[in-house]
């Protein structure tokens, strides 16, 4: 059996025993009821809206041929980390009057949608005042103010939202990412 036949296999196993995300296909837990996350949530209702509905259609055949990847969950060590003074000073540009821009490698974004939602992190925390994507890279640039939010806060309100966010590393980053 081809390694494509064993996949298409495999997802159609797993879809007849265990709900999917309405939105970008990705397996529910027994207490999500039709979406994996907010964001899913978000863009599904503003695409049924718009009177674009079947993308629902397109997106669950693509993830079946396996041409999407599925959402990373975070690591709540790393937030933990994120939360202390030190992470701070060595990964943020400080902008004065107690403003920090982060850039942060994101995990799990892959679709237009995912970087509406990653956009619109000000609209859900107020103490970010930015965010914006670089979608080539997969990098999530944050401004915030610290004594309003912090990292740690930054990183678990994205993990809510399915993404795993982690410090951009430059170069490193984009390696990994063409591979």
């Amino acid at each position: 059996m081809a390694s494509h036949d064993r996949r298409r296999t495999r997802v159609s196993l797993v879809s007849q025993s265990m709900s999917e995300c309405l939105h970008c296909g990705t397996l529910l837990m027994a207490t999500q009821s039709q979406f994996c996350c907010h964001g899913c949530a978000m863009a599904h209702d503003l695409l049924t809206r718009c009177g674009l509905g079947s993308y629902v259609e397109v997106r669950r055949a693509a993830v079946e041929a396996g041409a999407v990847p599925r959402p990373v969950p975070a690591l709540a060590i790393e937030q933990a980390t994120w939360a202390l003074p030190s992470f701070l000073e060595r990964v943020a540009a400080d902008l004065g009057e107690g403003r920090h821009a982060i850039a942060w490698a994101v995990e799990g974004m892959h679709c237009p949608a995912c970087t509406w939602v990653l956009e619109r992190l000000a609209f859900i925390d107020p103490g970010i005042e930015r965010s914006e994507v670089d979608v080539g890279r997969g990098v999530l640039r944050t401004v915030h103010q610290r004594t309003h939010t912090d990292p740690a806060r930054i990183a678990a309100l994205a993990a809510q939202l399915g993404y795993r966010l982690r410090p951009w590393t430059g170069a490193a980053d984009d390696q990994q990412r063409r591979l």
